[in-house]
């Protein structure tokens, strides 16, 4: 289990539920409600495995890493529920419900922290803002993420529940450990996993957009 992840859900999980029980005392919704984790895991984890499907074809055709209990778990569980939990299910529910910023603005604000937080492999002591070559290093590490982070978001508020976004970025973690391992998600890269990924992705927003249609209506400003 790597150590990353459990610090993520060390620190974060119980900021989250603290912050949210004192932002919302006088809310009758419990903490785990007003972040998302009230209901549906299973519809989540069903959705998630069922959108990923062409990731699993992918594989196949790949050649395959041994399975690592630990990668798994740190990876493809505790990582994706931590991570959903304080960019989705925290700063981008309360930006709407706390801050009254519109959907689209939570969802841009809370996807470029997430890409940020994903930009990795730069010596960011040895870049100035004026070197020039900060920039190209942040667009490519975090862009993609900050994109993949907008997708989270948007499933997070059709769904109503932060647990389809949970399954869906784990089990796309989890295809990338088992033929690439851990960190090796570089994107932009074309690729048979990566045009599998994007399949993916189109198949979660139509199934996303089909499955909630029924609850689509005018926009639930608290999500």
């Amino acid at each position: 289990m790597t150590p990353e992840a459990l610090v993520k859900l060390a620190l974060w999980a119980p900021t989250c539920l603290l912050v949210v029980w004192i932002l919302g005392k006088e809310s009758k919704q419990s903490p785990l409600t007003e972040l998302g984790l009230g209901a549906g895991a299973f519809r989540g984890l069903i959705f998630g495995l069922i959108a990923t499907l062409p990731m699993v074809i992918a594989l196949i055709w790949l050649p395959r890493k041994p399975l690592d209990p630990d990668l798994v778990v740190g990876s493809a569980m505790i990582g994706p529920f931590a991570e959903e939990l304080l960019f989705r299910g925290f700063l981008f529910r309360q930006l709407i419900r706390r801050a009254a910023w519109s959907v689209t603005a939570a969802l841009i604000v809370s996807s470029l922290f997430f890409g940020l937080a994903h930009v990795r492999n730069i010596d960011l002591g040895a870049l100035t803002l004026f070197s020039g070559d900060w920039l190209p290093l942040v667009v490519s590490y975090g862009l993609p993420y900050a994109a993949g982070g907008a997708v989270f978001a948007w499933v997070a508020y059709r769904w109503k529940s932060l647990w389809p976004a949970i399954a869906l970025h784990g089990f796309i973690n989890l295809w990338w450990d088992l033929t690439q391992g851990e960190h090796a998600r570089l994107i932009f890269q074309l690729d048979l996993l990566s045009a599998a990924q994007a399949l993916s992705v189109a198949l979660a927003v139509g199934l996303t957009i089909r499955w909630t249609r029924r609850d689509a209506g005018p926009a639930d400003p608290k999500v």
